[in-house]
């Protein structure tokens, strides 16, 4: 695709409504991941993998509770993993591989018993 640059923030806010949002394999795509991304309370399915994110993970992520697949693999994301993301209850795709991501599994994925 020719999609670049980063994600506007205000995308998020205007298709609250989506229940897919994927965007894979596009490492012309950079910068953080917006926490407008909460107001898509919708959300069962999120792809923004083998892109150029970098950044933090929004703790808002947990804020996304009918996400059953989150893929944020390969990407220049760093920090920890929020232990927001405890509440993504019905989470069965977690990916998180080939980031910068440190400080090992927060006990609140624990929470997680449906992932594969």
């Amino acid at each position: 695709n020719n999609i670049t640059g980063e994600i506007p923030s205000d995308l998020f806010t205007d298709y609250t409504e989506m229940i897919d949002f994927r965007v894979r394999a596009n490492t012309d795509l950079f910068g953080t991941i917006p926490i407008t991304l909460k107001y898509m309370t919708k959300l069962s399915t999120l792809y923004l993998d083998n892109c150029a994110f970098s950044g933090e993970l929004p703790t808002e992520l947990g804020q996304l509770t009918k996400l059953t697949e989150l893929h944020l693999h390969q990407n220049d994301l760093s920090g920890s993993l929020p232990p927001e993301l405890g509440s993504l209850t019905s989470l069965v795709q977690l990916y998180m591989d080939n980031n910068r991501l440190r400080d090992g599994i927060p006990t609140t994925l624990g929470k997680l018993v449906k992932l594969e």
